[in-house]
């Protein structure tokens, strides 16, 4: 089972998330436009969102307001290799490139956001 969806268009960059969180037996899902990750989040109902910031399809921004709205129960983090200027919706922002403690100390504000 998945267990936290990335939304990402950096295939390096979702690579080396996703090998950060089998290190930590967290599954993700992966989906490279903001448009799939809609798509999988409707049918899976993920715990936790991991959105860039640029997606090719829409802002990450944007994207975590209408995920937000649409799905209260899912925890967003948003990502960016550079620090976000504007005010955004998401429960927490990381920069690029996450560290493994990072990742960890997500995966658990996720689950005890989940558990409320």
């Amino acid at each position: 089972m998945k267990t936290a969806l990335l939304i990402d268009g950096d295939e390096p960059s979702s690579r080396a998330i996703k090998a950060l969180a089998s290190q930590l037996s967290c599954s993700l899902a992966l989906a490279r436009t903001a448009s799939e990750g809609m798509v999988l989040l409707s049918e899976y109902r993920f715990p936790l969102l991991i959105a860039e910031t640029h997606l090719p399809d829409i802002d990450g921004l944007t994207l975590v307001s209408s995920i937000r709205r649409d799905f209260p129960r899912t925890y967003c983090c948003l990502i960016s290799p550079r620090p976000i200027t504007r005010p955004h919706e998401a429960h927490v922002f990381l920069q690029k490139p996450l560290s493994l403690e990072t990742l960890k100390d997500l995966l658990s504000k996720a689950s005890a956001a989940s558990l409320r």
